[in-house]
């Protein structure tokens, strides 16, 4: 798991000095604000998590709503195209929050590092490219926080052991 999240980590790093550009920035934040979801997913699957996985999908879930909600309701024009009013919060900050939340809350800060850290380098593509202002990306990035810890519950492995002694047969289940 290590190898995965130093992999990802390297490319991201690898995208960012490669955005010389706005519009460059601005793509690479795209391409790494779908890896934190499939970054968290890898985690859970590799911990055989289906509780973990079904919280992680309910949180995305929730946080696109929630989004795409907010934006209707409170619309606000783009920098860069004042005809779209969809700029109210960062739909692309609050998926990859609550990502690196459900990490957090699920698996522990260890987990989470590499993820909160691509969502920064996210939230600051947006702003740079002037596709959010920075208070629409810290609105994002909490809303996509809160509603990553709401749905999440702490990871505990399940182990069963089957015990005999003379005379006894039993089933030990630490929780």
């Amino acid at each position: 798991m290590k190898k995965l999240f130093l992999t990802l980590m390297l490319l991201t790093s690898m995208v960012a000095n490669a955005a010389s550009s706005s519009a460059k920035l601005r793509k690479a934040g795209d391409y790494v604000q779908i890896s934190v979801p499939l970054l968290a997913l890898a985690h859970t699957v590799f911990h055989k998590d289906t509780t973990g996985a079904q919280q992680l999908a309910l949180g995305l879930y929730i946080t696109q709503v929630s989004v795409f909600t907010f934006k209707h309701v409170f619309p606000v024009p783009r920098q860069l195209n004042p005809n779209n009013t969809q700029s109210s919060i960062s739909g692309h900050t609050a998926i990859p929050m609550a990502s690196a939340a459900y990490l957090q809350q699920r698996y522990g800060w260890q987990a989470a590092i590499p993820a909160y850290l691509l969502s920064a380098f996210v939230g600051y593509s947006r702003v740079h490219s002037k596709a959010h202002r920075l208070n629409e990306v810290i609105g994002g990035a909490v809303l996509g926080q809160f509603l990553g810890y709401l749905v999440t519950t702490s990871f505990k492995e399940q182990n069963v052991h089957l015990t005999a002694g003379p005379g006894s047969i039993g089933l030990v289940v630490n929780f």
